[in-house]
């Protein structure tokens, strides 16, 4: 584990992923990761997107795009 509480396999894949430019097939190849939802979770862990969309819909006031309560 490193400082940051991340594996060396979770490390190079976050690597691979920065430098193949987020090309996920080439990263599964290269982890050798059966499941795609394994890097997916790297990426999550990565980057918070849950917290963007939460911040979005937090926003937004409780309405769709066109308006209309949610």
């Amino acid at each position: 584990m490193s400082a940051a509480g991340l594996s060396r396999e979770e490390m190079a894949a976050r690597a691979a992923r920065e430098v193949t430019g987020g090309d996920v097939r080439k990263v599964q190849r290269f982890s050798r990761h059966r499941d795609l939802q394994t890097l997916v979770v790297y990426d999550d862990n990565r980057v918070d997107l849950a917290g963007e969309v939460s911040k979005l819909v937090a926003s937004n006031g409780g309405t769709r795009e066109d308006g209309t309560a949610l």
